[in-house]
């Protein structure tokens, strides 16, 4: 990732984190994250790790960590940040109680 590219990313996750702004710049902030993945998900680690978490903060935790396979899950489980792993270990047990036999496989391995 480039400069400007993580500048303009820890500019969208701090905006989530102060609550500032209105619906439509949290759902920009949002969608520019989730599409950045683990990059995306790095920032707002980084962010989390000097500020308390907010509403809007744990949202996007929560839609970051949903997928249990990727590796952002797994740096997720072992955060030191408090909101961190707990939106981790809450898509962990979602996924193990999903009625999908396939999904709980993923999960498994």
């Amino acid at each position: 990732m480039d400069a400007r590219a993580r500048i303009t990313s820890e500019r969208h996750a701090r905006l989530l984190q102060s609550g500032n702004g209105d619906a439509p710049a949290h759902a920009l902030a949002n969608a520019h994250l989730l599409a950045l993945g683990i990059d995306g998900a790095r920032i707002v680690f980084d962010v989390l790790g000097a500020n308390p978490a907010t509403p809007a903060t744990r949202a996007l935790l929560a839609a970051l960590v949903q997928d249990v396979t990727q590796p952002v899950f797994l740096e997720s489980l072992a955060s030191p940040v408090t909101a961190v792993s707990e939106a981790a270990t809450h898509a962990l047990v979602h996924a193990l109680r999903d009625p999908q036999s396939r999904v709980r496989g993923a999960v498994a391995e």
